[in-house]
């Protein structure tokens, strides 16, 4: 009795022994496989040599051979050297085929013509390729040869069922180069067993997979399976699966290539890709249209913005484009301007980013820029329109405000002129030619101040030159030292010695600090204290009214600068304020290229602090 199995071959692989047995043509096959299954059955080494007529170790050469590459390995020409001419003959036929292939001009050429120059140079009766897919036993056909031995288009539209896959998914399963089939079914075109004989496929390998087989089989001749059919099939599949792969990954990239430059060619934006130099080696149809010597993308490569743009803008865009790729900070919607075919100024929306390789080094750059001239002008006629419409709604507001203000003075006007026309008493006429005289001083200074507003809407670059503000101040304080005294109201200066002068309009700025202190005298009860300082700071002039009067509420204080805007109408109408003096202070101190802020608080004062830069 033989001893218990060495090794036990699975089902297929019995059946493909067992086929070889009966069905191979080459004897020396036929004997391998039998040694083989004798080995499945668990004969001894020794014995199945003796059988066979050979030592042991070509029995166990003959097991590892089968170990390592199952039938098609026992089939191997290392063991076999029948018709050596025929198989370099044909071994230079499938070098010369393999070039050719290289020149198809698309895959599904590929395809054709491999089956076209195997059937013409390699000598076979029928050849087949169709492709793995990711659904179960389903393949995709491609190009295959018909029952008349001609080549055939089996393309289909969606991947075709098959129903015995057993070796196919073996073969996959175990990534084997080749299924090796003795007298099997063969078919015609559709689908009808019409003989037996061989089949072979020879896998396709790409990207370290199977990807389909190249199939043979030989319906039409009836000639037997030869080690040299074996073998060039099998190298005819690696070296066709090698130009597929590489076929299918170049129109996948051309196609990937195509759809971004349809994409890119169809945005209104203008997209180019630049070197570390800021050259461009990549742009779309809408960056041809804008540089002004450029007509096709082949004469955008190459070129820098120096080749078309003036100097000071090109060296600007080189500079930030230089930072760009030595820090990798992209720069991101940056208003820009540039020049149409035209010569004509426009603005771009412009982003640009790093472009980096695999190994994140930065190679360039991707930039995208929009034309937004039209939007910037929409913009424009936008602002303008909105403060048209401010500056009538300022100007319905001023006259409203004027109308207002000019109307309690008139009516008093006329009540006076009434009065006098009616009274004899000398002391009461004379009290109303008093009243008269009051409410005319106060339109005068209504009609100033609205002079003055206008004026300094209208200039915002007077005729300057060097104050003295120390002297300005003081002068200021003489003048209206009178009008706080008749309300016993102290008033005090203290004053830095030595300030530098201030370049400006001395009429305005006298006007400027006399508002001031009018207001502070105004809101400041009898017997109330003003105070006006004065000193250096931050390379300016700063000047300081404060007062003891009843203060300002918070809810007012943002407001106190704007135009006819009143906190007590009633008190402010009874002091002869017009609404206009603290707005003349904020644009003058503005125009001069300083500042006014305010303090206050309710029941204890106010402060206002202006600033003025020195010459």
């Amino acid at each position: 009795m033989h001893k218990l199995p060495l090794f036990q071959l699975v089902k297929d692989d019995l059946r493909l022994i067992e086929d070889a047995i009966r069905h191979a043509p080459q004897p020396e096959l036929r004997e391998r496989a039998a040694a083989i299954r004798l080995l499945h059955l668990g004969y001894p080494i020794d014995q199945i040599a003796t059988i066979f007529a050979v030592t042991p170790p070509i029995i166990r050469r003959w097991r590892r051979v089968w170990c390592k590459g199952g039938i098609f390995a026992l089939s191997n020409p290392e063991h076999s050297s029948k018709n050596p001419d025929t198989f370099l003959g044909r071994l230079t036929a499938l070098q010369k085929v393999g070039l050719d292939l290289t020149t198809a001009s698309s895959f599904d050429d590929l395809c054709k013509q491999a089956i076209e120059m195997g059937l013409a140079q390699l000598g076979y009766d029928r050849l087949g390729i169709f492709f793995v897919t990711d659904r179960p036993n389903h393949f995709m056909p491609s190009f295959g040869t018909g029952e008349d031995g001609k080549p055939r288009d089996e393309r289909q539209a969606e991947p075709v069922q098959w129903g015995d896959t057993d070796d196919l998914n073996l073969a996959l399963e175990r990534q084997q180069d080749l299924i090796i089939r003795f007298d099997c079914p063969l078919y015609s075109d559709d689908g009808i067993i019409v003989g037996h004989g061989w089949n072979v496929m020879a896998a396709l390998w790409g990207d370290h997979k199977i990807i389909g087989f190249l199939a043979a089989d030989n319906l039409i001749n009836h000639k037997p399976l030869t080690d040299a059919d074996i073998q060039i099939l099998r190298l005819y599949g690696l070296t066709l699966g090698g130009l597929c792969s590489v076929k299918r990954a170049s129109e996948a990239l051309l196609k990937e290539r195509n759809m971004l430059r349809a994409v890119m060619d169809s945005t209104l934006d203008m997209i180019y890709v630049k070197d570390t130099e800021s050259r461009v080696i990549m742009t779309n149809t809408m960056s041809i249209g804008n540089p002004q010597n450029a007509g096709i993308e082949q004469d955008m490569i190459g070129l820098t913005d120096f080749d078309y743009l003036p100097h000071h803008l090109a060296q600007r865009f080189y500079d930030e484009e230089q930072h760009l790729l030595r820090t990798g900070i992209p720069i991101l919607n940056r208003e820009e301007p540039g020049l149409d075919r035209e010569g004509n100024s426009i603005t771009f929306l412009t982003t640009k980013v790093p472009l980096r390789d695999s190994q994140g080094t930065i190679v360039g750059l991707v930039g995208v820029s929009r034309d937004i001239s039209d939007l910037k002008r929409t913009e424009e006629q936008n602002l303008r329109l909105m403060l048209e419409n401010e500056r009538v709604e300022l100007i319905g507001q001023l006259v409203s405000n004027i109308s207002h203000d000019l109307k309690t003075p008139l009516a008093v006007i006329k009540t006076s002129l009434y009065l006098l026309e009616h009274l004899d008493d000398p002391n009461r006429q004379k009290a109303k030619i008093q009243s008269i005289k009051e409410q005319t001083e106060r339109l005068e200074r209504l009609i100033q101040d609205i002079l003055t507003v206008s004026r300094l809407d209208q200039t915002s670059q007077p005729v300057r030159e060097p104050v003295d503000m120390t002297t300005l101040i003081r002068n200021v304080e003489a003048n209206l030292r009178p009008r706080a005294e008749a309300k016993y109201q102290q008033l005090s200066l203290n004053l830095a010695q030595s300030l530098s002068p201030i370049l400006g309009h001395e009429e305005d700025l006298w006007r400027m600090v006399a508002n001031l202190l009018e207001n502070a005298i105004n809101y400041t009860p009898s017997g109330g204290k003003i105070t006006i300082e004065s000193r250096l700071q931050a390379s300016g002039v700063v000047m300081i009214v404060r007062d003891t009067g009843m203060g300002i509420d918070k809810e007012h204080l943002p407001h106190i600068f704007e135009r006819f805007y009143r906190a007590d109408s009633a008190r402010s109408l009874q002091n002869g304020g017009t609404g206009l003096g603290l707005s003349i202070v904020k644009l003058i101190a503005e125009q001069h290229g300083g500042y006014v802020k305010v303090e206050s608080t309710v029941g204890v004062g106010t402060q206002f602090q202006v600033w003025l830069p020195c010459s």
